[in-house]
């Protein structure tokens, strides 16, 4: 079962989290869709993605590390939106 959580430890962001792996994306946030999602942030915005719904997955690694995610979201945003696509 997910536990939410606040990642008190690198980032203060909320997160839910499965057995090694935060549920939902980056936002950490639970919706009917994003349950399939899980990945793991690392250090300097890299993070490792994966959706079981649509049998994709990705990793972003950074030569420019920062303090966020947004990478990884504008990745993301991009990747739905091929999904979507007819």
């Amino acid at each position: 079962m997910p536990l939410g959580i606040v990642d008190e430890i690198c980032f203060g962001m909320p997160s839910t989290w499965g057995p090694g792996y935060a549920i939902g994306g980056v936002s950490g946030e639970l919706t009917g869709t994003s349950r399939a999602v899980y990945g793991i942030g690392g250090a300097g915005g890299t993070f490792a993605y994966g959706d079981r719904a649509h049998g994709i997955g990705f990793a972003l690694a950074k030569n420019r590390l920062t303090h966020d995610f947004d990478a990884v979201s504008t990745v993301i945003a991009v990747v739905e939106e091929e999904l979507a696509r007819p």
